[in-house]
């Protein structure tokens, strides 16, 4: 089922590019999930504190679902994800999905948790300025507008700050480097000596994030070029640790690391083909970490 018909059926109304819906004195966002090639319509509430997994499981059994989940850092937002409305769907089962929305306002009501109403960079009320409601990180949250552009103000700033420490990229360079090289060397061990040659594609991951978060120790610049170095470093890094494991190889045949190269070229070629598209994998599951550039808390606004 599409989006904005689920919309329309529950009522839910446009306000600042979100489809937001009063029910029972909480603002639900609907929106979509994205999961591979599978887009979900989920439902989020925001609350003014964070709830357990005790608190969560309660929900769920009260409602008579299992896909509530906590969604965010802090605890305090909960997701309803609707599997039942992928693809073409029954009116039973729209009407019962409508009828959930309900009930899990009315649980969460009875639980005293409560919607977030105030300010989300202050936390206090304001005797000369209302608290209203709109964007902050995809999320339809509550908020000063003083205190908005007071935080957007910060995020700028440290934005260009960092933009300004271009010497620094030598340093993260190699640092990423680092990192993806010592991913790399624990990535091979474990397929050689543990898992007895299988490589696994997911593993391949740990590569670019390891160099990611050794590129942020060297305090470069997080932007498009740190994309590009963290993808290059990570692929230099892998194919050097495969020819130092060949040259090892080599010496236990007694052969020159030429001569091997030269009589295994089929297998080494496709063996190094393999790592190419397994470490592509691992860019791509891990493409959301390592594409943080320093503008990111500016674009939260």
């Amino acid at each position: 089922m599409k989006l904005i018909d689920f919309a329309k059926r529950a009522q839910f109304e446009e306000k600042q590019g979100f489809l937001i819906k009063e029910s029972n004195g909480y603002n639900l966002l609907l929106n979509e999930l994205q999961v591979g090639y599978v887009s979900y319509i989920v439902v989020l509430v925001c609350l003014d504190k964070a709830i357990t997994k005790e608190q969560v499981k309660e929900i769920n059994q009260k409602v008579g679902t299992k896909r509530i989940s906590f969604s965010g850092k802090s605890n305090s937002v909960l997701m309803f994800q609707f599997d039942d409305l992928f693809g073409p769907v029954k009116e039973e089962k729209v009407n019962k999905a409508i009828d959930n929305l309900s009930t899990f306002t009315q649980v969460l009501a009875a639980m005293n948790l409560n919607n977030q109403s105030k300010c989300i960079f202050c936390g206090q009320d304001k005797e000369d300025e209302d608290v209203i409601f709109g964007n902050y990180n995809g999320l339809y949250l509550p908020q000063h507008e003083s205190c908005r552009q007071q935080a957007k103000t910060k995020a700028v700033a440290k934005m260009n700050q960092e933009n300004s420490n271009t010497k620094m990229y030598p340093i993260s360079i190699l640092l990423a480097f680092g990192g993806a090289f010592i991913a790399a060397l624990i990535i091979n061990i474990l397929t050689y000596f543990v898992f007895d040659g299988t490589m696994y594609a997911i593993a391949y991951a740990l590569v670019p994030i390891a160099a990611f978060f050794a590129y942020k120790l060297g305090k470069a610049p997080r932007n498009k070029k740190m994309i590009v170095s963290i993808i290059a470093a990570s692929a230099v890094a892998t194919l050097l640790i495969d020819i130092i494991f060949l040259y090892i190889v080599s010496l236990g045949y007694n052969m020159s690391f030429i001569d091997f190269l030269i009589e295994n070229k089929t297998a080494v070629l496709g063996n190094e083909g393999m790592t190419l598209l397994f470490l592509a994998i691992g860019v791509w599951i891990s493409w959301n970490i390592i594409t943080k550039t320093n503008d990111s808390d500016v674009r939260k606004f």
